[in-house]
């Protein structure tokens, strides 16, 4: 959990949980004030950081300071109960811990006559001090017990923890809730606070979702909650038949963190898993000569983003296909890997596409599934000597050995050449669960604002000031992502505005994102943002404009876009950019309203007018108006702010995409492959109440092999 730091002349070495939370609750508020004299009063001063960055934008304004770049201390929490006394009396222990030494322990002896039998009274004893929940076992072996899991998933909910449940090895109790402590101290990684984990990807290159299972933030039960009761309903039916198949499932792409693909990856395995389906990850083994290629010269290139003059070389091509395939014989292809064992296996975008005749010789059963998520410009790649025509066709050699191409709903994204009796479409999704779009509590918003400004501070010396409201843009930092069409809307919004708003109440602008190892563009893109501020034009904004690469922390994000007034998504080329649902869903007194660019897979997640602004691609000034409509007609933005939750559809959240999967799956396994370029939504949908419904169940289970 995060504490601010405590005196300890004032508690002692034992300290008094509820005191240190009562004091925490104190100090919360002046933190979150934009007073800083308020905010002084409860921390110590500290020099300029040497992180700060040369290119650094100018300290446009003197209370941009390193005292609202506090960031509370981190504190780790290891807990254990064991009862005695016939179930009468439990001994309850808390061992905190800093990342790097043991800080305190708490014992304490509670009588248990005066709780009613079960756990959750248990929980809600210790509920007010714990924000980060390790749980220790005494049973070495078995998985976890279902009221661990749901207390567990409790912690994820109410305090924003990371909940993890470990073995500590038989002992006394302080002894093991110092043990789970340090185990829950080495998963961690060091670099940001705010607890963010690390990602196993371990023998095979096989990513552990979960951390190997260890990490349990939501149950069945939390999906039934917030998923639409059809979906779930069929869900669970589908994964009965999967189950019963003994089917085993693959995916693989390039990396397990970073960007939509990961986030999705993650998402899904999680929900399979908790209806217990054998379905795996697995990554290839980075190297960055290969990322430029894959990221330049095929992503960028299909897009239509690349600069006109780059080219795929015959030695481009022979480095990348000489790392796809040594990755499989080094990791994937032996008598007990993935590929052999497989019975479904799905390859996500061109990264690794070159598996696919490999897999098809090595096991033939196996059904292939190419799944795009990106824009492949099919107007220009069937220009003949165009880089997208040399690309496409280079990449169609692979791509021609799946049975069945997976696409976003739209038409352009693809390819003359795919036949459309084996093309689908599947959008993009999301999680309601995780740590990007799960509701925060006050406080942890306030905690993940500090950590946005120390990181900004830090990267590019402006931070978000006081209550000011703030537009955001989430997004990657890409050649596609228009990142100076973002900064001149907002320079355009800001002179339209100018005399007309206190200045208390003039926007900040966000413009922010996670890195991905695969992304060579990343770091250019920064940079590029941050000398495009320092032109002579953008004075008048430079010092209310905060540009920032984030962490890996998922409710950074969340409470970014959480607490933002409007988000805009101004994409030159996208694929289905599903930060728009997460936007439009992040409802504090209501939804987001968002305003972006027609392009890619974005007007099928906005009703315009209604949720939201669609804008032709470049327009900026049209940007800016739009901006200033939700800024400055207050029944506008109420309307928009009430819709944008409302009307956001079940079909992109991670239930309909796993039903869609599962479908997918089983009626390759049938021997039939569907098609049509039609949506897997309305396939299932008519099978499932056509003709599961309406047959029954008789033969689900059944191993057909």
């Amino acid at each position: 959990m995060s504490l601010p730091d405590i005196d300890p002349s004032r508690y002692g070495r034992r300290f008094d949980a509820a005191e240190v939370a009562n004091r925490a609750a104190e100090m919360l508020p002046s933190l979150l004030s934009p007073n800083v004299d308020a905010q002084a009063k409860h921390r110590p001063h500290y020099p300029l950081s040497p992180a700060i960055r040369p290119m650094m934008l100018g300290a446009v304004q003197s209370r941009a300071t390193m005292e609202m770049c506090y960031l509370p201390q981190s504190v780790y929490v290891g807990i254990q109960v064991e009862s005695y006394n016939a179930g009468k009396e439990a001994v309850l222990c808390l061992c905190s811990h800093d990342g790097t030494y043991p800080l305190d322990y708490h014992e304490d002896t509670i009588d248990l006559t005066h709780f009613k039998p079960g756990p959750e009274q248990m929980y809600e004893k210790v509920s007010h001090i714990v924000q980060c929940l390790a749980i220790g076992r005494l049973e070495p072996f078995g998985p976890p017990l279902a009221a661990e899991i749901e207390l567990a998933t409790r912690a994820w909910f109410d305090f924003d923890a990371v909940p993890v449940l470990l073995y500590a090895r038989p002992g006394d109790v302080d002894e093991r809730a110092s043990s789970v402590v340090r185990k829950l101290v080495a998963r961690i990684s060091p670099q940001f606070p705010g607890s963010i984990f690390r990602i196993p990807v371990t023998h095979r290159h096989e990513v552990e979702v979960d951390n190997g299972d260890e990490i349990f933030l939501c149950s069945l039960l939390d999906y039934q909650r917030v998923a639409n009761p059809q979906v779930f309903e069929a869900v669970l039916d589908m994964a009965k038949i999967i189950r019963g198949k003994h089917m085993r499932v693959s995916f693989f792409n390039s990396t397990p963190q970073g960007g939509g693909v990961a986030l999705m990856r993650h998402a899904l395995l999680r929900m399979a898993k908790l209806l217990g389906i054998d379905m795996h990850w697995y990554v290839a083994k980075p190297k960055p000569d290969v990322f430029d290629i894959t990221k330049r010269k095929f992503h960028n290139i299909l897009q239509g983003v690349a600069p006109p003059d780059t080219r795929l070389t015959e030695e481009d091509r022979r480095m990348w296909q000489d790392w796809v395939i040594n990755n499989a014989k080094r990791s994937w292809s032996d008598a007990k890997g993935p590929i052999m064992r497989s019975h479904i296996i799905v390859v996500d975008d061109p990264q690794l596409c070159a598996l696919l005749p490999y897999i098809r010789r090595l096991n033939p059963n196996c059904k292939l599934i190419y799944r795009s998520h990106i824009e492949i410009r099919a107007d220009m790649a069937r220009v003949v000597g165009s880089p997208q025509h040399e690309v496409w066709h280079f990449l169609r050699q692979f791509i021609q050995e799946a049975d069945l191409f997976v696409s976003h709903p739209i038409a352009n994204f693809i390819p003359d050449e795919v036949p459309r009796d084996k093309v689908v479409l599947m959008p993009a999704c999301t999680d309601k669960l995780d740590g990007l779009n799960k509701p925060l509590l006050d406080w942890s918003m306030g905690y993940n604002r500090l950590i946005f400004n120390r990181v900004c501070w830090d990267q590019c010396g402006t931070m978000l000031y006081g209550r000011r409201p703030y537009i955001v843009q989430v997004a990657r930092f890409d050649p596609s992502k228009g990142i100076p069409d973002v900064i001149e809307s907002y320079s355009v919004f800001r002179r339209l505005v100018e005399g007309k708003l206190p200045d208390a109440q003039l926007p900040q602008l966000v413009i922010c994102g996670h890195g991905s190892i695969d992304d060579p563009d990343a770091t250019m893109m920064f940079e590029d943002a941050i000398r495009r501020l320092q032109r002579p034009e953008y004075n008048h904004i430079l010092g209310d404009v905060c540009v920032a690469r984030l962490p890996p922390s998922d409710q950074l994000l969340n409470a970014i876009l959480r607490g933002s007034r409007v988000a805009l998504q101004l994409s030159h080329r996208e694929g289905f950019e599903i930060k728009i649902t997460e936007a439009l869903i992040k409802v504090m007194r209501a939804g987001v309203p968002v305003i972006a660019y027609a392009a890619g897979g974005i007007p099928h997640q906005i009703d315009h007018g209604q949720t939201g602004f669609l804008v032709p691609v470049g327009d900026c000034v049209t940007v800016a108006q739009h901006l200033y409509q939700l800024f400055t007609d207050r029944k506008l933005y109420s309307k928009m702010s009430a819709n944008a939750e409302k009307q956001v559809s079940p079909d992109y959240f991670t239930s309909a995409n796993l039903m869609s999967w599962l479908w997918l799956f089983n009626e390759l396994d049938e021997g039939r492959t569907p098609g049509g370029e039609v949506w897997v939504r309305d396939l299932w949908r008519k099978w499932y109440y056509d003709e599961y419904k309406q047959q029954g169940a008789k033969s689900a289970g059944k191993d057909s092999r």
